[in-house]
């Protein structure tokens, strides 16, 4: 699995009346992956999909976040948008995802513990914008 293809399984089993928008803007750098908008309010994330996790718990990961997409993130933070900078990983068969705290550096131990499954991910989604 790589990054679109995590996205799309997102899309997929998100509600339908969330609206959501797959972003790839070539033009305008740090732009966020999506854009979701509900009755309740808006949402911007960025997603980071890694390949696998250090096997090594104390290991340092980066996800690979830009300067130009921290700066938008931030950006709308500021301004009162919610954000949220999400990385998926394989377990086993299935993905699971983390939403990053602010130092955005983290080590497989911190995935482990706070690993949600796609279906609590989407909980999470819903929450922010309905």
């Amino acid at each position: 699995m790589n990054e679109h293809s995590f996205i799309k399984a997102i899309h997929r089993k998100l509600p339908k009346d969330i609206y959501r928008w797959k972003i790839s803007d070539r033009f305008t750098g740090g732009v966020p992956d999506c854009y979701y908008e509900g009755s309740k309010g808006a949402l911007w994330v960025e997603y980071k999909y890694l390949k696998s996790l250090p096997k090594r718990t104390t290991t340092l990961i980066n996800p690979g976040i830009s300067k130009l997409q921290l700066a938008w993130l931030e950006r709308a933070e500021r301004n009162g948008v919610n954000t949220m900078l999400a990385a998926g990983y394989p377990c086993g068969s299935i993905s699971r995802i983390v939403i990053l705290p602010p130092d955005r550096s983290l080590t497989s131990d911190f995935y482990k513990k706070n690993a949600l499954s796609i279906d609590e991910f989407l909980k999470m989604i819903a929450k922010e914008v309905m």
